[in-house]
């Protein structure tokens, strides 16, 4: 029996998520409950309240020259496949570049590699490959060529600019012709919501060719690599222009409503409408975007505004798939619907800094197993939960465990079932990771099979940190990646429901987890996922589309049989998209 491992250290954090109870059925106590939480957790964060002298303010008392105008019937832009993806990014690209020679030299790509190190861009995806018993996500292709084309246009855009993007911005410039998205982060968001935003805000930005920024307020630069070659996707670092921290606001965004109002004239006055709109809040009181965003023919209207912001905190990929106008190239593009595990291998890699945490334990933990045990508990309610729940918590994985042949029972005298082909040596090795607040866990499974060994297998409990505390910075954001990525290179994962940790882990490594039953009142231990995405919690369930018949006021999942409702045990309001795997 190998030594039990446990590395204390002073990090805490815990998994993010949405509030963790639903006090109703009904809608309208659910809106209540998101924004009263929205507020408490916006006292919490920082404020900033003198505005930089350096930036100049937009004069409201001028009117300023109309940025675009809108037509009277919506532009087609729908999107059929790859190919006519790629030629829209490359147009698009074109256009910015003014006939300028938009070739990445050797030397400079070399330049920037040398400034924006970044470990894992070769060595992430190998270790996937060391898994012996999961079958890895394949290779997409088309994937690939898409996120090489953007890549280009990421950094031509940022290189017209030639200067400072904030400055840019506050000033109305419109000489690269290219258009913006900046992502946010509700205040009091955790890494896992923060990055899942993220990730949906990249894959609208690619579909619309617009620049991917993300704001300063998401810590995210001093985790995750620069993902765009020869470019910088950092916006305001010093929340001079930020919509939820700069005074003057109004001077800078319109808020959606604003803009859906000239839509509405210009589509039923008859008239085309002049529009001074430059930046643009797509997202409501939902922390995610409105409703109406997720319409073909407003996303037309969409295509014309520079600037767009999206701050929000939950999961919106799904719904980008209900779009008609992007479905037909989304499905081409990701015809296994694994667009979350494509966009986080390829754009969220973690800095140097991380992936040393994750190269560690990686080396001396799982590399030399047999098989790789993932577990992530969170108690929602903290050391209260904990408290009560723990035991049951304790049982039911383990339950689980046995009862799919994942782990041996203690004092088993030969190897589990399922791994039977794969015993060649005299002692299989299992390793079990767990990423837990709370270390009652890792003592209770190390205490029996301590007492317990398997006959014929040596079975190593890791846990790196406990804190039983959830704290919001920049280093728990570095420890809790660094985690994240260490569950993601299990053959077998549980997870937490309702937990945004947990299923970052799924999306990264591509794994169908199983979700360990918390409810008390349940008699079941766990249950398989029915895919690898994760669920886009509280969303609009009902198209509000007026100016598309076929689809105003319908259910979005009548429309698209790949959305699904999630699961009731992981959330009782969410669709997530079936993967093929």
């Amino acid at each position: 029996m190998k030594a039990l491992e446990f590395v204390p250290r002073s990090f805490k954090w815990a998994p993010p998520g949405v509030p963790s109870r639903y006090v109703s059925a009904k809608v309208v106590s659910i809106v209540v409950l998101l924004s009263v939480t929205a507020l408490i957790l916006f006292t919490l964060v920082p404020r900033y309240s003198a505005f930089p002298s350096s930036l100049p303010l937009l004069n409201p008392e001028i009117h300023y020259e109309e940025t675009f105008t809108l037509p009277v019937s919506a532009p087609n832009f729908s999107i059929p496949d790859v190919p006519a993806l790629i030629t829209a990014l490359q147009r698009a690209t074109a256009v910015a570049s003014e006939g300028r020679d938009t070739t990445f030299s050797r030397k400079a790509k070399l330049q920037w590699h040398q400034e924006h190190p970044c470990r894992a861009r070769a060595e992430l995806q190998p270790l996937y490959n060391l898994r012996r018993i999961v079958e890895d996500a394949a290779p997409n292709a088309k994937w690939e060529s898409v996120f090489k084309e953007y890549e280009t246009l990421h950094r031509v855009c940022t290189q017209s600019v030639g200067g400072d993007l904030v400055d840019y911005f506050a000033t109305r410039g419109n000489t690269t012709n290219c258009r913006f998205l900046v992502a946010g982060i509700a205040p009091g968001a955790g890494l896992g919501n923060k990055m899942l935003s993220m990730v949906s805000g990249l894959l609208y930005a690619i579909l619309t060719q617009r620049v991917f920024l993300i704001a300063a307020d998401t810590l995210v630069p001093g985790i995750l690599c620069e993902p765009f070659e020869g470019s910088q996707w950092l916006f305001d670092p010093q929340w001079k222009v930020t919509p939820e921290y700069a005074p003057g606001r109004q001077q800078y965004w319109e808020n959606k409503d604003e803009f859906y109002k000239e839509v509405d004239s210009a589509l039923r006055g008859g008239e085309p409408v002049k529009s001074s709109i430059y930046g643009l809040v797509a997202n409501d009181e939902w922390c995610q975007p409105g409703q109406r965003f997720f319409c073909s023919t407003e996303q037309s209207y969409y295509n014309l505004v520079p600037w767009v912001y999206i701050n929000g905190c939950f999961y919106f990929l799904p719904k980008l798939f209900a779009i008609p106008a992007f479905r037909p190239v989304l499905e081409d593009l990701f015809p296994d619907k694994l667009a979350l595990t494509h966009l986080l291998r390829s754009a969220f890699l973690p800095s140097d800094e991380v992936w040393r945490r994750i190269d560690q334990i990686h080396s001396l933990y799982l590399r030399n197993a047999d098989r790789r045990v993932g577990i992530q508990v969170r108690y929602r309610d903290g050391e209260k939960e904990f408290n009560i729940t723990h035991k049951l918590i304790i049982d039911r994985v383990v339950k689980c465990a046995l009862e799919n042949h994942i782990l041996p029972a203690a004092g088993a005298k030969g190897v589990s079932d399922l791994n039977q082909t794969l015993a060649s040596k005299p002692r299989y090795q299992t390793s079990v990771f767990i990423a837990s607040l709370y270390p009652s866990l890792h003592d209770s499974l190390g205490e029996t099979y301590i007492r317990n060994p398997p006959e014929m297998e040596d079975v190593s409990i890791i846990q790196v940190t406990r804190g039983k505390e959830q704290h919001f910075n920049d280093e728990e954001d570095k420890q809790a990646l660094a985690e994240i990525i260490s569950l993601s290179f299990a053959d077998y994962l549980f997870v937490t429901p309702l937990s945004t940790f947990g299923g970052m882990a799924q999306g990264y490594g591509a794994l169908l987890p199983w979700f360990i039953d918390n409810r008390p009142t349940s008699e079941g231990s766990c249950q398989r996922a029915q895919t690898v995405d994760v669920c886009y919690q509280l969303p609009q369930f009902i198209y509000n589309c007026p100016y598309e018949p076929d689809l105003d006021k319908q259910w979005v999942m009548s429309k698209v049989p790949y959305l699904k409702d999630c699961l009731p045990l992981d959330a009782k309001y969410g669709m997530q998209l079936i993967t093929r795997n």
